[in-house]
């Protein structure tokens, strides 16, 4: 519930900068805007909201597997004490090349009175709010296949009832480009390869067998890739 101003009055992070109000239900997805992000380098989140006494955590699924594990925490209940006031924090971007490509953010912030840590990524808050981003980790020089990467388009697009194409629309040469999706308790359900196709590279994934819900689509290779929030209905 952020009804009473609790949560998100902004998210500001790289080149994102949101202004919002409180989301339905207390849930944002905001996983259409995308920073990019370097690693090995200090990196500033800044938060405001619309209530005193609020918290905040902030996560980074850097392996995909839809899951926010301890290890991904970057950010643990940072205090926001005064509503309508800015606060920054900083997390340490480890100089790993493993972690390029684009992630999952999750940013949740809660009333501390009532909730003392917002540093569960999915229990229920009684006053609080949970937002999600996209942050594409980069290298500070980027290589010439890590810029072609970051440039192509991701797509999932339905075909018919629980038919999907997964698009990756590149001009990029890829030799062995890879999807994978998993649910939302980081299970690996689907995985394949991708082939190539007028636009770059595509596939497609008969999703039948699943429940309605959120899913998480992967495509990559090597150091490199990208993912997308699906909602199967």
């Amino acid at each position: 519930n952020c009804s009473f101003g609790d949560g998100f009055e902004r998210f500001a992070i790289g080149t994102i900068n949101n202004i919002t109000g409180c989301s339905p239900n207390g849930y944002g997805d905001f996983t259409n805007l995308n920073t990019d992000l370097e690693i090995n380098n200090n990196i500033s989140v800044t938060v405001r909201t619309g209530f005193d006494s609020q918290i905040f955590s902030v996560w980074i699924d850097y392996n995909d597997n839809s899951v926010f594990e301890a290890n991904e925490l970057v950010i643990e209940d940072a205090a926001v004490p005064i509503a309508n006031v800015d606060v920054t924090a900083n997390f340490n971007l480890p100089n790993d090349p493993g972690l390029l490509g684009s992630h999952l953010l999750r940013a949740r912030m809660s009333y501390a009175p009532s909730d003392p840590s917002s540093a569960d990524p999915c229990i229920d808050f009684i006053f609080g709010e949970t937002e999600d981003y996209t942050v594409t980790l980069i290298n500070e020089i980027l290589a010439i296949g890590e810029q072609e990467f970051n440039a192509s388009e991701l797509l999932v697009l339905p075909l018919s009832e629980r038919n999907y194409e997964i698009s990756f629309n590149t001009q990029g040469n890829f030799d062995d480009l890879e999807y994978k999706i998993f649910n939302t308790l980081g299970q690996e359900l689907f995985a394949g390869d991708m082939a190539s196709s007028e636009k770059g590279y595509s596939t497609q994934v008969n999703m039948g067998s699943v429940t309605t819900g959120v899913y998480l689509v992967k495509v990559f290779e090597g150091q490199f890739s990208n993912v997308k929030r699906i909602i199967v209905k």
